[in-house]
């Protein structure tokens, strides 16, 4: 059982990543239960591609720049690169997979939309619509002067199978999901993780985040304290985008491995669900965390986290195999904490 007190800042070297025609998510390794980000809904994806291919809209690609003093009169569109602005854009500014930095002095007289990015505007800035911010990247293929939406990423589909069910606006998204959750392994079995997640927008520059997931384990109980389900809520208040300041609250019964052992998950789960060979061993981790972060530039973010979590050993069980099932699996080593 363990409590402290985390204090971190992180610092980073501002830059930008060279302009391809493809944009790439890249999901990192986890060592339990992922909560994927949400996706980009479809009616701002295809809002963006329209606004894009307008006749009337100044395409640019990569970062740019338009300095005080100079003026770009209609909607301009902005892909794969940051816009940094002191001057004014008569119409509305688009960004895609690009972040918008609207300096001192720069004027928008309508919306500002950012698509895979961030904003960050000074005070004395003016924008004369609304400023719509969409974390999540918009996956598009380029057809000549226009783009167009990528088909379905088939590869992301497997590496979480599952249905979900969303409803709401561009702006605030509820949504129901049953899916995988994890790599097959002979302590769970395969995760399943079903619940609610909530991405609200309560007021200009203020969300609300809430991710209520339980988790079944298919391996059955891990002893006779033990039950079936674990679980894993977040909820996160975040007031503006840059600066950004918020508040985010965390409780979990997670399972996560001890090691990697050099391999991915997806070979350790197929070397365990196809032979019964799972080199990795897993511990259980409960616990409760708050946390209170304060980003005043996008390079530039300082946390304070108060955590109180228990790690405890679990016993290997008995999950079906394709091959080798009559076999018993390797114990499921202890952990020293």
């Amino acid at each position: 059982m363990r409590a402290f007190v985390l204090l971190v800042l992180c610092a980073s070297a501002p830059g930008f990543a060279a302009a391809q025609d493809t944009a790439i998510v890249i999901q990192p390794e986890s060592g339990g239960v992922v909560i994927r980000p949400p996706e980009l809904p479809r009616e701002v994806a295809e809002d963006a591609v329209r606004r894009y291919n307008a006749p009337t809209t100044t395409r640019l690609v990569g970062r740019s720049r338009l300095p005080a003093g100079n003026e770009w009169r209609g909607d301009v569109a902005v892909r794969n690169g940051a816009i940094v602005m002191a001057g004014r854009i008569d119409g509305t500014l688009l960004v895609i997979n690009g972040d918008a930095i609207l300096d001192s002095g720069a004027v928008v007289t309508g919306d500002v939309i950012v698509v895979g990015g961030t904003v960050a505007r000074r005070a004395t800035t003016t924008v004369g619509g609304e400023v719509h911010v969409y974390p999540a990247p918009l996956a598009y293929r380029v057809k000549g002067e226009e783009i167009a939406l990528a088909p379905p990423d088939l590869r992301r589909w497997f590496q979480s199978l599952g249905i979900e069910k969303s409803w709401g606006t561009a702006d605030s998204r509820s949504s129901l999901s049953l899916a995988t959750g994890g790599t097959f392994n002979r302590v769970e079995g395969l995760p399943v993780v079903f619940g609610p997640l909530f991405d609200w927008k309560l007021h200009q520059n203020v969300r609300l985040r809430i991710d209520a997931l339980g988790i079944f384990r298919t391996a059955g109980d891990f002893t006779d304290k033990r039950s079936d389900l674990g679980y894993l809520f977040r909820t996160e208040l975040r007031i503006g985008e840059l600066p950004a300041y918020g508040v985010e609250f965390r409780a979990f019964d997670d399972v996560a491995p001890v090691e990697d052992w050099g391999l991915r998950s997806g070979e350790v789960g197929w070397a365990a669900f196809l032979f019964q060979r799972d080199y990795r061993d897993y511990y259980l981790s409960k616990g409760l965390a708050g946390r209170a972060f304060v980003q005043p530039d996008r390079p530039l973010r300082l946390d304070l986290e108060l955590r109180h979590d228990w790690e405890t050993t679990v016993a290997a069980r008995d999950p079906w195999t394709v091959f080798r099932n009559d076999q018993a699996w390797r114990p499921n080593r202890h952990r020293h904490l």
